[in-house]
């Protein structure tokens, strides 16, 4: 590959790395996913299906698609990561309104689970906010919430205007 733009130093490098969102977000987001999954071990579920059937019986009978907007994935992802609960008898699927539609229900036997599962959950929930006074966990948690927000409103097909973006990463008014 040609040079496409000016020579970046190692420092200027090491910056645009700490900076990066996405970057600081996933390692987070690896972190905190282990943490639980140790928490749940024995419970027969990791978090990220203990968090779906959560939402199952917060919100019950959702489709599919609702489901993955809930949860900020796409449908596909969701609809794989279902069939194994299904499997299990943890949830049930079946066809809504039209053939394309699948509406999505926890079973008395994933609610068991739900309870059980927040028992430990609840441990590794602990791990994290006690380390934190309850207003800057809270204040933590709401910046987590306004950059998804923001990404996700920056991501839908109607915001078609970029940003002005310095050269450290960061976007303004000019």
């Amino acid at each position: 590959m040609g040079n496409q733009g000016p020579e970046i130093s190692k420092s200027e490098l090491k910056k645009y790395i700490d900076t990066c969102v996405c970057l600081n977000i996933r390692k987070a987001s690896r972190a905190v996913t282990r943490l639980y999954d140790e928490a749940l071990q024995g419970t027969g579920v990791r978090y990220t299906q203990l968090i779906i059937l959560m939402v199952l019986d917060h919100l019950d009978n959702i489709t599919v698609s609702g489901l993955a907007e809930e949860l900020v994935m796409d449908t596909s992802t969701v609809a794989r990561n279902l069939r194994p609960l299904e499997k299990q008898k943890l949830i049930s699927v079946i066809p809504g309104k039209d053939r394309r539609q699948r509406i999505v229900s926890l079973t008395d036997k994933g609610h068991d689970v739900v309870k059980d599962g927040l028992q430990h959950w609840r441990v590794a929930q602990q791990k994290i906010t006690e380390n934190f006074t309850p207003d800057d966990f809270l204040s933590h948690l709401s910046s987590i919430n306004n950059i998804s927000d923001v990404v996700q409103r920056i991501a839908e097909p109607s915001s078609a205007v970029a940003p002005v973006v310095s050269p450290d990463g960061f976007a303004g008014p000019r």
